[in-house]
Order: C-alpha cells, then structure tokens, then sequence
C-alpha cells in the first residue's frame, strides 16, 4: 500500500477518502453492537429468551482499523471483520425471531422500537459499505466487502 509514507501529506490522495470510508462502515458497525447491547440488557431479564450467544459474540469482535502509514491491516482482515459482523447479524435475527415467536415480547413497544431501529442501522451499513466499495474501486485498490442480500424484514404492525 503506501509502506514509503511518513506523513499523510504523502498519502495517494484516494486515501484518506478510503480510511474515511471505511471509518464509517466501522462506526455504524458499533451502533448496531451498541444497540444490541442495549436490547439484551432489556430482555435478558426474561431467562427463556437465549442471549448468551449474541454476547459472547460481541465480546470476541475483532477490531480493525486502516492506517496506510503503517499498513498492518490487510483485505483478510477487512473481510474477517466485515464476516464476522455478518454473525453477530445473524444471532440478532434470531433472537428477534425468539421474541416474535414469544407472546410477552412479540408486541412489546420497546421490542418493536428495538427492531426498527436495528432496521435503520441495517440500512446503515449497507450505505456505508455501498459507499466504502465505490471509494476503493475509484482509488483502485481491491479492498471491496460483500454486501448483505438479505436483512431482518419482519413487518411491525401497530394496533
């Protein structure tokens, strides 16, 4: 990458348009866990609905930032990040359809809140990530993530 660069005034230009990029990928990332992190404190209160999962995901996430002056981080480690999101995701849609499935949470405000606010940040992220692989395909690097095909769509119905 740009092992030559000792300042960030000798960064290709496309450059920090990518770390900004990908910085925002990260940071909506850490919404969606920060989210998370809130929903299982409030429905871990109820010990039929499974959680422990979800955790212990959340507190083996891998962190990884880009920083072209000292480039540590490579395309493995963005796509190990960027998966390893995808499993966190998962676990989250399962443990909606744990509460959909449960007449105590299935129309509870603060779960229906929950969900459509996990919807946005869902929506989020696949802008960002959108965004992420433009800004690296223009700086010409091979540094794109997949993005999501499907996303937890339950419909909230409002009485």
């Amino acid at each position: 990458m740009c092992s030559a660069c000792e300042s960030d005034e000798d960064l290709p230009s496309s450059i920090p348009a990518v770390i900004l990029a990908y910085d925002s990928v990260e940071i909506r990332y850490q919404q969606m866990a920060d989210l998370v992190t809130d929903l299982i404190s409030n429905v871990s209160v109820d010990e039929s609905i499974r959680v422990k999962p979800i955790e212990n995901l959340l507190d083996r996430e891998p962190i990884v930032s880009l920083d072209f002056n000292k480039p540590v981080t490579t395309r493995k480690d963005i796509l190990n990040f960027v998966n390893y999101q995808k499993k966190i995701d998962d676990s989250v849609k399962a443990l909606f359809s744990q509460l959909d499935n449960d007449p105590k949470w299935n129309q509870a405000p603060l779960v229906l809140d929950f969900k459509n606010r996990y919807s946005l940040l869902t929506d989020s992220v696949q802008l960002a990530k959108r965004k992420f692989n433009e800004t690296v395909k223009s700086a010409g690097l091979e540094l794109s993530v997949p993005l999501d095909s499907v996303k937890y769509q339950k419909q909230v119905v409002h009485q």
